[in-house]
């Protein structure tokens, strides 16, 4: 989406330094997504190692006794379906809250994207007003010269963004302020 707003990036910096905060943020995000799916393959293998001891130990466990056989298969049985339950419990854990923060951030997007968009708009009103008024009639009064514009022109507009803008520092005040509740 850089590109799309490539235009009021060189125009405006606080627009970059949001797009460059989103992108550091981007990258940490997924440079925690690769590690938790580092850590999830490996409690996989452990589960998939024990299981394979189980069936080690039922087809070659022929010094042990039965009754040893089956102590040492309920213990490992119970490790496994301990930690199956655990591995579950948290993968929903996390899967909630990444639901909860996938739609805060949603949210916040919508709300940069309809800022950008109401910038841009507020941009390419001032050019075409410049052009305007580079065609507008000029009239002497006193010894300078003068252009005939209606002060009020652009206020629809500018309510419109002062709005907006209204309805982000709400939405970020709602989410725990600037930095969502976390102190930096």
């Amino acid at each position: 989406n850089r590109t799309k707003y490539q235009s009021l990036l060189s125009i405006k910096p606080e627009g970059k330094r949001i797009v460059t905060q989103l992108e550091k943020i981007e990258n940490k995000f997924s440079q925690e997504l690769e590690d938790e799916k580092q850590d999830i393959q490996q409690k996989i293998q452990i589960i998939k190692q024990t299981t394979q001891e189980l069936k080690d130990l039922v087809q070659n466990g022929t010094q042990i006794s039965n009754e040893q056989k089956l102590a040492i298969l309920q213990h490992k049985t119970s490790e496994i379906e301990s930690g199956l339950k655990t591995f579950k419990f948290n993968s929903r854990n996390r899967y909630e809250e990444l639901q909860k923060e996938e739609l805060m951030l949603a949210k916040e997007i919508q709300m940069y994207s309809e800022a950008f968009e109401a910038m841009s708009r507020a941009e390419k009103q001032r050019k075409e007003e410049q052009k305007a008024n580079l065609k507008k009639p000029l009239s002497r009064k006193g010894k300078t010269l003068v252009t005939e514009t209606e002060p009020a022109e652009n206020q629809g507009e500018i309510q419109m963004v002062k709005a907006k803008l209204d309805k982000i520092e709400e939405n970020i005040n709602e989410n725990g302020g600037q930095y969502c509740g976390w102190e930096r």
